[in-house]
């Protein structure tokens, strides 16, 4: 019996500091399944490029100049998490060289070696559909656990941490979105609730301190406007420097030590009070629905209603943005359309 071919699927945006960390880690699950007779050697690693402004694409096409194994597609713009997986997905489908894929974020922080006990349920096991969720971080290095929980924090009117996250965050016209906000709207619950950034989540504070003393000797003769440039999105700059009550037409060699100290925390730790949520109509998916134990996992038939079957967002059943959502309801779908025949 021939080894199926494997294509492991990682939507990529603005990856360039992590791609180079975490490219080598899925060529090597490749090699090491390949190894195990567990896949063929001719699996890949599929990059989907999602509109990078960056150099996440010249990173993977160096990467596919090195090596057969890694391939990538690129999206003429940023379409969205779940629209580049579903892009590799199709891409795979497609390829006419492929039998299994696995989607997994660029970031490296979920359990890589998850996908050996994957390929493993659908060879030897028949299931054609695998479904894994990150239950907890306690093996997560000390690093990963760090940057994880220290990017993003949700906290309710007391102060209690009501969850943590690392990972993409937009600030729009009508306050924040991207998929941690997302993630963490499950959990927003009650008034008086407080989001605190850390805006900066790969340097500890001394070497913050550091980079925005370099920046403010390199731009001594600029504006506190000008002078952060390299340090932050233009547009945010104004913001930061309003919180600080720092005049944008100060100059930098002006500024004294205690406001670039409470730059630092500012940056480390920077607080947005949540007044609400955005109307249901815009909701990506929705919780509650029919009762899981009020159906036939194997067939998504109604235990109280014979020939009844409920697949997707109806079923009480919801996940964390990644392609999760998309993952319970294809998987719900065909597994319903195979009993029903």
């Amino acid at each position: 019996m021939s080894k199926p071919i494997l294509w492991i699927v990682i939507p990529c945006y603005n990856e360039e500091q992590v791609l180079p960390i975490t490219a080598p880690m899925f060529l090597q699950k490749i090699t090491s399944l390949t190894e195990k007779g567990m896949i063929s050697d001719k699996s890949r690693v599929l990059f989907v490029n999602d509109g990078s402004r960056d150099k996440t694409w010249e990173l993977i096409q160096g990467f596919a100049a090195q090596d057969e194994q890694y391939i990538g597609i690129s999206q003429s713009r940023n379409r969205g998490h779940q629209n580049a997986v579903l892009a590799g997905l199709m891409e795979a489908l497609h390829s006419d060289s492929c039998d299994i894929t696995i989607s997994i974020d660029c970031d490296g922080q979920d359990d890589i070696n998850a996908m050996d006990a994957m390929v493993d349920a659908y060879v030897n096991d028949g299931c054609e559909v695998v479904y894994g969720v990150r239950s907890k971080r306690d093996t997560d290095t000390f690093f990963k656990r760090f940057t994880a929980e220290s990017f993003y924090k949700l906290l309710n009117a007391k102060g209690k941490v009501l969850y943590k996250d690392f990972g993409e965050l937009l600030f729009t016209h009508f306050g924040i979105s991207g998929p941690t906000v997302l993630s963490a709207s499950c959990h927003l619950k009650g008034d008086g609730c407080r989001l605190v950034l850390d805006l900066k989540p790969a340097l500890e504070s001394e070497k913050l301190e550091a980079r925005i003393l370099r920046d403010l000797e390199q731009y001594q003769n600029r504006s506190m406007e000008n002078a952060l440039v390299d340090l932050l999105p233009r547009s945010m700059i104004p913001v930061v420097l309003r919180r600080l009550d720092i005049s944008p037409e100060m100059q930098a060699n002006s500024l004294t030590k205690q406001k670039r100290r409470a730059l630092v925390e500012l940056l480390k730790a920077f607080p947005i009070d949540i007044t609400g949520k955005r109307p249901v109509s815009e909701a990506i998916i929705t919780s509650g629905g029919v009762k899981v134990s009020e159906i036939d996992p194997k067939t998504m038939e109604s235990k109280r209603v014979t020939g009844l079957y409920f697949a997707g967002e109806v079923i009480d059943c919801d996940a964390y943005t990644g392609g999760f959502n998309l993952q319970i309801a294809w998987a719900t779908a065909y597994a319903a359309g195979m009993a029903v025949g």
